[in-house]
């Protein structure tokens, strides 16, 4: 640590004493001392440590309604007979949807073509179908959710459709443009989809974007990491590790 430049590392897993509701995503850290910063600094992301744990599959996010076109009551809500879970490819959601539509005789299936599209087919008497926009991000229906004709996605499945991207917020930076909001982001950074599921990434940054530090007294640091959809990722165990550089501005 010099007068001019220091880091400071934040663990997830720190400061419990303090912050007993700390999570995996959102964590207060009573820094050791405070930082007293004299002049304008700035500070910037160089290494961060995160766990492939979370599901890329929560129940609650993929249902659809449907009902035939010659239907008056209706429509009908079905949320998919499937565990939330880390799934490594579509087919094993594709199977649980036509499980679902088959208990209760609703008469549309789906299934993957040698491309790797979804073609939903909803049978000779007609349907109107109406998926979640979870559930047709994740078959690839990126144009629409709603349908009255079989038809095929515009995109091959992907059950990361709504992750690919964590987004890392502070509460010590001024706000900068985040598409059509102002928010503290202190960087966005790529999820590595290789990984496979429990493992840990790591991520360093040997030229880091720096924000200007919006305050001059420091002695507790908040970081959240969101997904793109707003949501804090939601990590099922693990910890997370961020270390930032600070450097005074000539």
């Amino acid at each position: 640590m010099t007068d001019d430049q220091f880091y400071v590392t934040l663990p997830s897993n720190s400061s419990f004493h303090y912050y007993p509701h700390n999570k995996i995503s959102h964590f207060t850290t009573k820094l050791a001392k405070p930082l007293q910063l004299q002049g304008v600094w700035s500070c910037g992301l160089v290494e961060i440590h995160y766990p492939c744990s979370w599901n890329k599959f929560y129940v609650k996010d993929c249902w659809l309604t449907y009902r035939s076109k010659t239907e008056v009551e209706g429509p009908h809500r079905l949320r998919l007979s499937i565990p939330d879970g880390y799934y490594d490819t579509g087919n094993d959601v594709i199977n649980y949807f036509n499980k679902t539509t088959l208990e209760v005789g609703a008469s549309l299936t789906i299934m993957k073509d040698q491309e790797g599209h979804i073609l939903l087919l909803l049978g000779k008497e007609g349907r109107k179908v109406h998926l979640s926009m979870n559930l047709a991000k994740i078959f690839g229906f990126m144009k629409e959710n709603e349908f009255t004709n079989s038809v095929r996605s515009d995109r091959k499945v992907d059950l990361d459709s709504n992750f690919h991207n964590i987004y890392i917020y502070t509460d010590i930076i001024e706000n900068q443009l985040v598409g059509d909001k102002s928010a503290p982001l202190l960087r966005a950074i790529q999820v590595d989809l290789s990984k496979s599921f429990g493992s840990t990434v790591y991520k360093t940054f040997d030229n880091p974007y720096y924000i200007p530090v919006s305050q001059n007294y420091i002695d507790t640091i908040e970081l959240g990491l969101y997904t793109e959809l707003g949501h804090l990722v939601p990590f099922e165990f693990g910890h997370v590790l961020v270390k930032v550089h600070f450097k005074r501005e000539e």
